[in-house]
């Protein structure tokens, strides 16, 4: 599978904090924001796909419970 290279351009204040999380968490600032990238895209199709079951499933509620 091809690679692609991206720059990405943080503030030194966003960086630093994003260097902190990061090597908590034992990995590289760009390996933290790759995983971050990829756990929103999932994010992402798991709303979609659940707002999509709830279009076409008669037994889930259309609206979200409240409280």
């Amino acid at each position: 599978m091809a690679m692609r290279m991206t720059t990405v351009r943080l503030s030194e204040p966003l960086y630093q904090e994003l260097q902190r999380v990061a090597e908590a968490g034992g990995v590289s600032v760009a390996q933290w924001l790759r995983e971050a990238a990829i756990a929103q895209l999932n994010f992402d199709r798991g709303v979609e796909f659940a707002r999509l079951r709830g279009l076409s499933d008669p037994i889930a509620p259309s609206e979200p419970p409240e409280g």
